[in-house]
């Protein structure tokens, strides 16, 4: 029976649709386990500084200058709103990027001091933030090997300095590839401030963890485990390290926070990028 609301042609607009939409959904799910595969390949293959010089390399290639016009997320926004403490508070972004970030913040008044390790991002940082504030071209386990062993080193001239909060830039702490690593950068960003520190990264999504995914990344493994053998002399430990980003589980951020002092409070509604903000045991929660 035809419906009278349908114009002719609407089956074949309708149906092409649909067509779209799963062959949209299997490129996803094949994107995601090549990107697995390779990623298990190469965290086996490569060694953590080979693969902190690729996360930074891959990052500033797809980041450019314009990209501190950008503004911020609505998401961080509300979260800066909630939790940052009022201007001209002192305030240190990692991976800052070409300083979208930054940018607005300083609009807003606040005093902004900055860390990107990809040099051609650190560059136009420096130009955003201007001569009066630093840019460090440093990573955050440069930053962590400062403040906590005293290396001298490209965040040098961050020893001694506080500052009222800490931002870990868009998403950059999931490019902290090594687990001690991780507990060692929020150590050193309390060293940094006795204030929030806050931070974006990836989530592990069960869902998304679909088999096809699962066996690219047992495969990945396999393949890096044998070129590492041949690169290294012997394969990287399981779970030692990661490509590309750690995507996190919440225990695990729960943990990070433990060993800093820090308690976590969970932001926003699913749907937004997934962030939290660190703070001292009895600080004061809007």
């Amino acid at each position: 029976m035809t419906n009278p609301d349908r114009k002719p042609g609407y089956s074949a607009l309708a149906g092409g649709m649909v067509a779209f939409a799963r062959v949209d959904q299997m490129v996803r799910r094949g994107m995601d386990a090549a990107r697995r595969g390779l990623g298990a390949l190469l965290a086996e293959a490569m060694t953590p500084e080979e693969l902190r010089a690729l996360s930074v390399q891959l990052y500033g290639s797809l980041m450019n200058a314009a990209s501190a016009r950008h503004g911020l997320w609505d998401w961080e926004q509300v979260w800066y709103q909630q939790r940052l403490p009022a201007a001209p508070a002192r305030l240190f972004i990692g991976g800052a990027g070409a300083g979208r970030e930054a940018l607005p913040l300083i609009e807003r008044g606040y005093q902004v001091d900055a860390l990107e390790p990809s040099p051609p991002l650190c560059t136009a940082l420096a130009g955003v933030l201007g001569p009066s504030r630093l840019a460090l071209c440093a990573s955050y386990e440069e930053l962590a090997r400062t403040l906590l062993d005293g290396a001298v080193g490209p965040a040098v001239s961050l020893a001694g300095r506080r500052y009222d909060a800490v931002i870990l830039g868009w998403g950059s702490f999931t490019h902290v590839l090594v687990e001690a690593e991780r507990r060692r950068v929020v150590q050193a960003c309390a060293h940094l401030t006795d204030g929030p520190i806050l931070a974006s990264f990836w989530m592990r999504d069960q869902a998304a963890d679909a088999e096809s995914s699962a066996r690219a990344a047992r495969l990945g493994r396999l393949l890096g485990q044998r070129l590492g053998r041949l690169r290294l002399g012997n394969g990287a430990a399981p779970g030692e390290k990661s490509a590309f980003g750690h995507a996190y589980e919440r225990q695990e951020i729960e943990a990070l926070a433990h060993a800093a002092g820090r308690e976590v409070i969970w932001e926003g509604a699913s749907g937004v990028y997934p962030h939290v903000t660190f703070v001292r045991p009895g600080a004061e929660q809007v």
